[in-house]
């Protein structure tokens, strides 16, 4: 029996489709490579920010901040149009109350009756015996001064008038302000004053309790209008918001207040632009507002004997008359810088220790499937490969998050640096205000356009590896439906 042989060509694999097959069949290895370099690279680089990157407000800046909060409340403010006598506390239609100051609050303490003296925080455990806690004191809002509360109308649209130029039409001309139609011209300066003949002679006046008079001027040449109505204590308002002047007495403020510094008014001093109305006792202002709490606290009382109160009078800034100073000085984002340092360093401490525990997570995870051998096991499961790509890219999502928040407060401080710099060197403020403007611009951190290089890298990097773990995937699905 002879046998027949059929012959047949063998057909050599295209080099082509060898190398796609190659791929395809690493692929799963090759985007595990992605992953673990993707979650090491991150770790590192949050690592490196959380420990050298998460900083503090600069020192000049933070000094600063006072002064500019203290500023910008007075180029935020309307000017006062109105003033009236408050009944009880309550005010007609149109008015509200004036709030004459924010007693600070005290912080927890220590007092030791036997050595007269007192430190805030706990007692030290060598004085638990003799020394006693002083629980703190919320801060208290006053309206009271000398028995009387005062209302206030503030202008509801008011301009800059232009320098030797007439009001816009609609617009009442109120020497360096021009107010609606409508609205009085704002006041300049107050007086108090006894109740005698001089009162007849004032085109406005308001009686106050005690035989007293409050006398209004407006339109005065050379003054700015009124924006604010305040008590300071000890002497005249500092150039800071939240700073209180030394007590006459004692050359130093009572430790436990909770305010910046017990020094004094810090290195802006006094507000020299207010003007002293009248003066009563530090007590009797307490006292007329009923605030027994400060009974409570040790030593206080003592030392405001002989502490005196005053009431002054707060003009609006002195502004150039153009319609550039005016744009810059009405800008409402004026106070935001300190808001979004700190929003920036919040969001950065948040993302980058959750960053570095999901990665460290997520990178040990991947290490103990490759050295129990369970790579290729576990991508054989369709659903387990599912999970693992959601969480890569749920991971991206987040860097990709995390990026467009900080970057969003860099660009805002990096506006605002530029702002207050054009603040100082725009010729709208006096002398001192200027050099106050550039010298808070020039110590706006810079550390966050550094920490934005680092942000950056990730991104790029974190796109870098999730692209290309992307188009493998999609070349082994392609690969898969059109040759095997």
């Amino acid at each position: 029996m002879t046998t027949r042989y059929t012959s047949f060509d063998i057909e050599t694999p295209h080099p082509v489709h060898s190398r796609y097959r190659t791929i395809s069949k690493y692929s799963n290895p090759i985007v595990s490579c992605f992953m673990c370099l993707f979650s090491v690279v991150n770790f590192l680089m949050l690592l490196i920010i959380l420990t050298r990157y998460t900083f503090s407000f600069d020192q000049d800046f933070s000094k600063l901040l006072p002064t500019i909060d203290y500023i910008s409340e007075n180029l935020d403010s309307p000017p006062i149009t109105s003033i009236q006598k408050s009944t009880n506390l309550a005010c007609p239609s149109g008015y509200t109350l004036q709030k004459l100051i924010t007693w600070p609050g005290t912080i927890k303490g220590c007092y030791c009756p036997q050595r007269g003296s007192i430190y805030p925080g706990d007692c030290a455990s060598g004085d638990s015996g003799v020394c006693q806690t002083v629980d703190p004191v919320e801060d208290k809002d006053l309206f009271i001064w000398n028995n009387d509360a005062y209302c206030v109308k503030r202008s509801q649209k008011y301009l800059l008038k232009p320098y030797n130029q007439s009001c816009p039409s609609g617009y009442n001309d109120c020497q360096n302000f021009c107010v609606k139609q409508g609205e009085s011209c704002p006041i300049t300066s107050l007086r108090i004053i006894g109740q005698s003949g001089e009162t007849a002679n004032a085109n406005e006046s308001i009686t106050l309790s005690q035989n007293r008079a409050l006398v209004i001027n407006r339109n005065e040449v050379g003054l700015e209008p009124l924006y604010n109505l305040k008590i300071s204590f000890y002497d005249m308002p500092c150039l800071q918001v939240d700073y209180l002047p030394t007590t006459n007495a004692q050359g130093t403020n009572y430790v436990l207040l909770n305010i910046p510094t017990y020094s004094g008014c810090g290195s802006f001093g006094f507000d020299n632009s207010t003007e002293i109305l009248e003066s009563i006792n530090a007590l009797t202002v307490f006292n007329q507002n009923k605030f027994t709490s400060i009974e409570k606290l040790p030593l206080y009382l003592e030392q405001q004997k002989e502490a005196s109160a005053y009431l002054v009078t707060v003009p609006k800034v002195s502004i150039q008359r153009s319609q550039h100073c005016q744009d810059l000085a009405i800008q409402k984002d004026i106070d935001t810088i300190k808001d979004h340092i700190e929003a920036f360093q919040g969001w950065l401490i948040v993302g980058s220790v959750l960053g570095i525990v999901c990665m460290f997570v997520y990178w040990i995870y991947l290490v103990y499937l490759i050295a129990n051998g369970g790579v290729r096991k576990f991508y054989l499961n369709l659903t387990r490969k599912v999970i693992s790509w959601c969480v890569f890219s749920a991971a991206f999502a987040l860097i990709l998050i995390y990026n467009r928040l900080l970057a969003f407060h860099d660009q805002k401080i990096i506006d605002q640096k530029a702002y207050y710099a054009e603040l100082g060197t725009s010729n709208c403020f006096d002398t001192s205000l200027s050099a106050i403007f550039i010298e808070f611009s020039q110590h706006i951190s810079t550390s966050t356009t550094e920490v934005m290089r680092y942000i950056n890298t990730m991104f790029w990097s974190s796109l870098g590896f999730y692209i290309a773990s992307a188009l493998i995937i999609i070349f082994r699905i392609v690969y898969n439906t059109c040759f095997m």
